[in-house]
């Protein structure tokens, strides 16, 4: 009932920071109400989502699509991890294993001792 009037609903929102910007709900499980309700970009809203999988690490709580961009790793390779039942701590600081990689090294090292 406070939002019926469109003037009363800007005033408490406040101007759109940028057109990348979009209303969204702050706790999904309550109503687009006063004090629920923010700015924020396709991002944020996409991290703000109950599908989303949160993990804590190092005491800091990020979705998988988080960590994955913070540690340059897939957001596949966390899932897989979580899904075989990883550690915390090592679904999120073990290193990649890339055959294709470890092979081009070894004809490197070959290719330095000629």
């Amino acid at each position: 009932p406070e939002w019926d009037a469109f003037e009363v609903f800007a005033r408490d929102v406040g101007p759109q920071p940028t057109p990348a910007h979009s209303i969204g709900r702050i706790d999904n499980d309550r109503g687009y109400e006063p004090g629920n309700v923010r700015w924020a970009t396709a991002v944020e809203q996409a991290n703000n989502t109950r599908k989303n999988i949160r993990l804590t690490f190092t005491g800091k709580t990020q979705t998988v699509a988080q960590w994955a961009r913070e540690l340059g790793l897939q957001s596949g390779t966390i899932h897989a991890r979580v899904n075989a039942g990883w550690s915390i701590e090592d679904i999120l600081s073990k290193t990649v294993f890339h055959p294709h990689e470890h092979a081009q090294k070894k004809r490197f090292e070959q290719a330095a001792k000629r």
